[in-house]
C-alpha cells in the first residue's frame, strides 16, 4: 500500500491532481491511499501520526509555502519521496535542497505524472503493483495486472495475453485466475475468456481489444455482461452531446476542449472540475485583498487564480490574470510603485472574462 499524500491550496489543481494520480494508479495495479491538504500546516501538523510514502506538494501556497513545508516534513522523514507541484521552473534549485524526486509544472498532464509514478515503483519495488505469478516454459514470470489484455482458456491451457510479454502459455484452469484476479477491471465474460475492461476498445456481440483482437461474449448473458463493462466505465449515453456541448463552452472561454480532454482523460472530469471552478474563492479573495490594498495578499489571490485559469485552459482569464499577476509581483518583490489606475484596469479584465467563464457554464449544464 502507497501512503499519497496530495498538498495544494487550490481546491481546483487539488482536485485535477487526485483524480489523475487516481486513475494512474488504478491502472497501474497499485494499492494506494490518498489524503489531501489544502495548506502545509496541516500536513505538517499529523505527519508524526500519519507518514507518506509519496508526497506531492505545491510550491505557491498561503503561510508556509511549499519548500519551507518540504524541509519541515524531511526533518521528521528522510526517506518520503517528495514531488514539487508549480506553474513556474524557478523553484527548480530550492526544491533539489530538498531532495524532491520530481518537479511537476502546471497545468498537470497525465504522462509527466504517470512517469513520476513510474519511477517511484522503480525506486521502490516493495510498494510494486499488484500482479500474478505463473510458470511458463520451466520460467517464473511476473505479470503485472495492467499488462494483461486477456486470458483464453483451452482445455488444460491458458494463453495469457499480455501487452509486454506477448503471449504466456500457462497450464491451469481459468477459474483458478478467475479469483485470484480479485480486482474490479476483470471480467468473465465466456466459459473460454477473461478480459481486462481497461484495454476494451468497443463493444458490440463481442469486444474489440485495443490490440485489435476480437474476445467473443456469452451469447446467453450478452446484456448483463454489456451491462457490466458500462457501469464499469460509467458509461453514458450522452457523451457525443457534452462534448459538442464542451467545445462551444471552450470557444467562448478562449480554450481547447481536446488539450483539457488530453490532460484530464475523460470528458467527465473535464465537466467536473468546470464546475468546480464557481466554488473557488481566489476572485472573490482577490477583489477584496485589492479593496483593502493587500497587495501581497493580492499577489498569491491572482496567482492561484492564474494557476486554475491555466489547468482549465480558460485562456481569456488566464491572459487577464497573468497581467495582474506580474503587475502584483512587480510590486511586491522588484519594488516598483503601485499604479493603482494600472491594477483597477487589469482587475477590470480579470473580472469580465470571469463572468465570461461564469455565465458559459450554461452551456454544460443543459439538459
Amino acid at each position: 500500500m502507497i501512503e499519497v499524500a496530495v498538498c495544494e491550496d487550490s481546491e481546483i489543481d487539488r482536485g485535477m491532481l487526485e483524480e489523475i494520480i487516481g486513475f494512474l494508479m488504478t491502472d497501474r495495479g497499485l494499492e494506494y491511499n490518498m489524503t489531501p491538504f489544502s495548506n502545509g500546516e496541516g500536513l505538517v501538523a499529523g505527519y508524526k501520526n500519519h507518514p507518506f510514502d509519496l508526497i506531492f506538494l505545491d510550491v505557491m501556497m498561503n503561510e508556509i509555502d511549499g519548500i519551507e513545508t518540504g524541509k519541515l516534513i524531511r526533518q521528521m522523514d528522510k526517506n518520503v519521496e517528495i514531488v514539487y507541484c508549480t506553474s513556474s521552473s524557478d523553484f527548480a534549485i530550492a526544491a533539489y535542497e530538498v531532495h524532491a524526486m520530481g518537479y511537476l509544472l502546471k497545468p498537470y498532464e497525465p504522462g509527466r505524472i504517470g512517469a513520476v509514478i513510474d519511477y517511484y515503483v522503480q525506486k521502490h519495488p516493495q510498494k510494486n503493483q499488484n500482479y500474478i505469478e505463473v510458470k511458463s516454459r520451466r520460467k517464473s514470470l511476473i505479470i503485472p495486472y495492467k499488462d494483461i489484455i486477456n486470458m483464453e482458456s483451452d482445455n488444460k491451457v491458458v494463453y495469457i495475453y499480455t501487452t509486454t510479454q506477448g503471449i504466456v502459455k500457462v497450464y491451469n484452469k481459468l477459474d483458478v485466475f478467475e479469483k485470484e484476479l480479485s480486482d474490479d477491471r476483470f471480467l468473465r465474460c465466456h466459459q473460454s475468456y477473461l478480459v481486462n475492461m481497461n484495454k476494451i476498445e468497443s463493444v458490440e456481440n463481442d469486444f474489440t481489444m485495443k490490440s485489435g483482437d476480437v474476445v467473443p461474449i456469452r451469447t446467453r448473458n450478452l446484456n448483463e455482461i454489456k451491462k457490466e463493462y458500462y457501469n464499469y466505465i460509467e458509461y453514458r449515453g450522452n457523451i457525443a452531446g457534452t462534448t459538442k456541448r464542451l467545445k462551444v463552452f471552450y470557444d467562448k472561454v478562449g480554450g481547447d476542449f481536446e488539450v483539457v480532454k488530453r490532460r484530464l482523460i475523460d470528458e467527465k472530469y473535464v465537466v467536473r472540475f468546470v464546475q468546480c471552478f464557481k466554488n473557488d474563492t481566489a476572485f472573490n479573495e482577490l477583489k477584496k485583498a485589492l479593496n483593502e490594498e493587500l497587495y501581497e495578499k493580492a499577489y498569491l489571490c491572482a496567482h492561484t487564480l492564474k494557476g486554475s485559469s491555466v489547468s482549465l485552459d480558460f485562456g481569456k482569464l488566464y491572459k487577464a490574470s497573468s497581467a495582474l499577476t506580474e503587475t502584483l509581483y512587480n510590486i511586491n518583490h522588484n519594488g516598483e510603485d503601485c499604479d493603482k489606475i494600472l491594477i483597477d484596469k487589469q482587475f477590470g479584465e480579470v473580472a469580465k472574462e470571469y463572468k465570461n467563464v461564469i455565465n458559459s457554464m450554461q452551456i454544460i449544464e443543459e439538459d
